[in-house]
């Protein structure tokens, strides 16, 4: 790793459970000797990029992370329209919901929006998604570039529960039918009482720049209203790769978006 990447793996220690760490443990999550990162801390710091609080000597994100993400955000305005659709799904569903991004080959969760029932999965942004064991994970994968897939399908996967998959050929063929779908389903990967659907949404690439998901407990959760909510995202992802500006792959489901026009991306003979 150059030292820029170091220093990048240090800040995605950073997120909204762990808003704030000790030198000892990012430590321990980076791999790296306490000499090394504090040196990285060190300029990181004088970027502005972290601060340290003068009290506890814990390090939080600073102010020029709140600079560059409205300098990101005039460029490719994601909260507004993210938001309103996120809003859409919940309204419709009942559920909770939430939008993921990829940052530094991680994804990650960028907004959520909780369900109103007393019976509600609950989710942080700023979590970091496992590719293998969450729907969004998997559909991300699913159209993905061949040679990031083969990155992250490999041996000796996580498993967090008993329902977790962790073959990687038994992923594959999971992401082709996700692919063909459109939207994927995660029945306990991550959380055993947890069903989650989740849909890609593309860049001017035609790649998955993020995903949307719905998660509700498995106790309310029936066959068909996976496949409709499926189908549902499927309709939002289309939607948000309008807003961002992108272009749906050419084998991407057809959609039912009333007034929205879309480009697909065409294929070479």
């Amino acid at each position: 790793m150059t030292t820029i990447d170091k220093a990048l793996a240090l800040l995605a220690c950073f997120t909204a459970d762990q808003p704030s760490q000790k030198l000892t443990d990012l430590a321990r999550q980076s791999g790296m000797n306490k000499a090394g990162v504090f040196r990285y801390l060190s300029g990181l710091v004088r970027a502005g990029l972290l601060e340290q609080d003068a009290e506890t000597r814990r390090y939080r994100l600073g102010p020029e992370v709140i600079r560059l993400a409205q300098v990101r955000d005039s460029s490719i305005p994601i909260r507004s329209w993210m938001r309103r659709l996120l809003l859409q799904i919940t309204e419709q569903t009942g559920e909770t919901c939430h939008a993921a991004l990829i940052s530094q080959e991680r994804l990650f969760t960028y907004m959520v929006n909780d369900s109103p029932k007393s019976l509600q999965v609950r989710i942080s942004p700023g979590m970091q998604l496992p590719f293998h064991a969450t729907a969004s994970g998997q559909v991300f994968l699913a159209f993905a570039a061949d040679d990031f897939v083969a990155c992250q399908l490999t041996d000796n996967l996580p498993a967090f529960t008993d329902g977790t998959v962790t073959d990687p050929a038994v992923l594959r063929s999971r992401l082709k039918h996700f692919r063909k779908q459109g939207f994927s389903v995660s029945e306990g990967g991550v959380d055993a009482e947890v069903v989650s659907v989740a849909t890609p949404f593309f860049d001017a690439s035609a790649l998955p720049a993020g995903t949307i998901a719905i998660q509700a407990p498995a106790a309310r959760m029936t066959d068909s209203m996976t496949q409709s909510f499926g189908a549902r995202l499927c309709d939002i992802g289309v939607q948000a790769t309008h807003h961002y500006g992108g272009i749906l792959p050419a084998d991407f489901p057809d959609n039912h978006s009333a007034g929205v026009v879309i480009q697909h991306h065409q294929t070479r003979a």
